[in-house]
């Protein structure tokens, strides 16, 4: 196995979040990195095999960006490929994405921007 068990818990959990308060990454953050990075609205959701208004949303903010976005964000910049397209039960690709940059020893994209997620854009 690639990842050893009880590490992916650990570094999936490291933000030290409190389990009443939805962390999600500021999405105005999302929104430069996706461009800073290169990637389209439409380009992100195929490269992640994620639905094409999940991005959208996670940038209009009717959607809340999970903490471990981060994680794929590094594997991108990294070049990274997923882990687990292989498996005997496949792995999703945004997942796969996470676990390259978890076992690669990155940290997180955005991890000091991570804001309490209400569902309400907290800018307006």
């Amino acid at each position: 196995m690639i990842l050893q068990e009880g590490v992916l818990v650990t570094a999936l959990f490291s933000f030290r979040i409190s389990p009443l308060m939805a962390l999600s990454m500021d999405r105005h953050f999302f929104s430069s990195e996706r461009e800073r990075l290169g990637f389209t609205h439409e380009r992100l959701a195929a490269v992640l095999d994620l639905n094409l208004y999940t991005p959208k949303k996670w940038a209009g903010g009717s959607r809340k960006i999970p903490p471990h976005v981060g994680y794929a964000l590094a594997a991108l910049e990294r070049g990274l490929e997923p882990i687990g397209a292989d498996y005997p039960v496949p792995v999703p690709r945004l997942m796969g994405y996470v676990f390259a940059a978890i076992q690669a020893g990155l940290e997180p994209i955005g991890k000091d921007h991570l804001v309490e997620w209400s569902g309400k854009d907290s800018s307006d």
